[in-house]
C-alpha cells in the first residue's frame, strides 16, 4: 500500500487515477469541507473527516451507495478503519459511479429545460 499526501491546486488528477480511495484532508477543520465529486469522477472512493458542511447532501448520497464513508468526530482510529475497510473490500464501483452522474446530469438537463421555458 502506498500513501500520497498532496497539498497542490492542479494535481489532484494524476493521483486520483492512481487511487483507489481518497482522504479529503480539508474535511478535518471547520471550513465547509472539500468536494468529493472530483475523485469520485475518477473511481475513488472517498473518505472525509466530520466537516462536509458544504457537502453534506452529496456526502450523504455516496454513503448511502458505499461509494463514501465520514467521520463522525475525526477520530484518527476511526478514519484508519474506514480507510482500511473501504480497501478490504474493494470491489468495482465504475457502474455505480456511472449511475449517479448520470442521474445528476439528466437531473441538470431537466433544470436547463424548465429555464429555458421561462
Amino acid at each position: 500500500m502506498k500513501i500520497s499526501i498532496l497539498d497542490e491546486f492542479g494535481k489532484n488528477n494524476k493521483v486520483y487515477e492512481k487511487s483507489k480511495v481518497v482522504f479529503m484532508g480539508g474535511s478535518l477543520i471547520s471550513h465547509g469541507g472539500q468536494n468529493p465529486i472530483e475523485p469520485l469522477s475518477r473511481g475513488c472512493k472517498i473518505i472525509s473527516g466530520v466537516h462536509v458542511d458544504n457537502f453534506i447532501e452529496v456526502y450523504s448520497e455516496l454513503e448511502n451507495l458505499l461509494l463514501a464513508k465520514t467521520s463522525k468526530n475525526n477520530d484518527l482510529k476511526e478514519i484508519a478503519s474506514m480507510i482500511e475497510e473501504l480497501i478490504i473490500n474493494e470491489k468495482n464501483n465504475d457502474l455505480i459511479i456511472e449511475k449517479y452522474f448520470k442521474s445528476k446530469t439528466e437531473n441538470l438537463g431537466l433544470l436547463v429545460n424548465q429555464i429555458k421555458e421561462c
